[in-house]
């Protein structure tokens, strides 16, 4: 029964990479290939969706929702006021407009250290990137690896960063937001590099070629023109506040962001008139609904696959391998981020699963977390990720034309990383 159980979780994975690049919503396929698990693994269908897909995805909502509603908030002020718009400007002018990735990039980390989450930010960098990659005739189709390498990856996972990918371990384990910094930040810094350098070397490629910007329809409306746009101090002051609240004084990541979304909304409230704070407002806590049940959805399909035989079979092998602790949080991580193709959800899932095999190893579970929260952006960047379908789809792109970028920035150089720098600093000195 575990062999057919296997294949089962693979067909199951197969057919969710491919009905992702049909552009298939994580919902409808997430029930869809639940169903086909429970099949092939001798589950009763109804009763594990209501008891592990449903309870499972509830249960991510019910701990999740209010950091990414107030990160989704924030997200949402940062793009109608301008004010995202106005990092990436100044940002431009000290680093020129001849390297756009690095605008688009530090931006990108700047604002993840607001808790703002990575698939809201799209909307608040996407104006000002487009913009940027046309003046500098870089294709269009380099803009969701150069995005999704800062925001899902680098900074998003670095320690300190006030992202569910840090909260999640830290939940579990017991460790602080900047647990394992000592690997976690040139880890982090890596990742950086490497992803600058390789979307730089590609637009020459390109440009060899006589490949440039891809004018699309929409784009005259992307960046929406507003004289009346805050400077750039108010607009670093409610990211220095969630940093400051959640690094140096220990809040609590959702306690954090709020305060940040009211610090945004009392400096930055002159900017905007009633009506467009209102539909700020409603939309971001609107979006933040869908990137929760987006990954919310994906979890609960891996509450499914917790309930088979073939995972079973797994964490028991796992857990009389005696197979060093911290590659055991490495492999295993790197295997649910690509079987659940969700970072988030690979890091909820460990923690549920071997969160207490960490805690009784003895282990030092600084490292643990970060490289559970590391390694968790790595193969979630399979084509099946749901998320990418919305990235691609605000970028005008596809993932024909770009995913074969957004897999190195955000896959193949992340774990290059983690296992050069993440695994080996913490079987030495953990």
């Amino acid at each position: 029964m575990v062999y057919v159980s296997a294949a089962g979780c693979i067909l199951a994975l197969a057919l969710m990479i491919v009905l992702a690049f049909k552009g298939v919503k994580p919902l409808a396929f997430s029930l869809l290939v639940s169903i086909i698990v429970c099949v092939m693994s001798g589950l009763p269908i109804v009763e594990t969706l209501l008891q592990k897909y449903a309870v499972t995805c509830g249960n991510f909502v019910a701990n999740y929702l209010i950091l990414l509603a107030s990160g989704a908030i924030l997200g949402r002020i940062y793009q109608d006021t301008g004010a995202g718009a106005v990092i990436a400007d100044n940002l431009s002018k000290v680093f020129g407009e001849s390297r756009p990735f690095l605008t688009i990039m530090v931006t990108g980390a700047i604002m993840s250290y607001s808790g703002i989450s990575g698939f809201v930010l799209i909307f608040a960098i996407y104006p000002v990137a487009i913009a940027l990659l046309r003046k500098a005739n870089i294709s269009r189709h380099l803009l969701p690896a150069s995005f999704t390498g800062v925001c899902w990856c680098a900074a998003n996972t670095a320690p300190g960063c006030p992202q569910l990918l840090n909260v999640v371990p830290a939940t579990k384990l017991g460790t602080s937001t900047l647990a394992g910094w000592q690997c976690g930040i040139p880890c982090a810094i890596a990742m950086f590099v490497l992803d600058y350098f390789y979307l730089k070397y590609t637009a020459k490629k390109y440009a060899a070629r006589g490949i440039g910007f891809e004018a699309d329809e929409d784009d005259t409306g992307a960046v929406v023109e507003n004289a009346n746009r805050p400077p750039m101090v108010l607009c670093l002051i409610p990211i220095a506040v969630v940093f400051a609240l959640y690094v140096g004084f220990g809040f609590r990541a959702e306690t954090a962001v709020l305060l940040g979304d009211a610090a945004a909304i009392i400096l930055m409230f002159r900017y905007m008139d009633l009506q467009r704070w209102k539909t700020a407002l409603s939309e971001g806590a609107h979006e933040s609904i869908e990137a929760a049940m987006g990954t919310a959805v994906i979890v609960g399909f891996g509450g499914v696959v917790t309930a088979t035989p073939f995972y079973s079979s797994i964490i028991e092998f796992i857990e009389t391998s005696h197979m060093n602790v911290y590659l055991l949080a490495a492999v295993s991580t790197m295997i649910l981020a690509g079987l659940l193709a969700s970072a988030t959800g690979s890091a909820s899932m460990m923690m549920e699963t071997l969160g207490d095999v960490f805690l009784r190893s003895g282990a030092n579970l600084n490292y643990v977390h970060r490289i559970v929260s590391q390694m968790a952006c790595t193969f979630d960047s399979l084509p099946h990720c749901g998320a990418l379908v919305a990235v691609f789809t605000i970028c005008k792109t596809d993932h024909q034309h770009a995913y074969k970028h957004l897999l190195m920035t955000s896959a193949i150089i992340p774990l290059i990383c983690v296992w050069c720098i993440d695994v080996p600093f913490a079987m030495i000195f953990g």
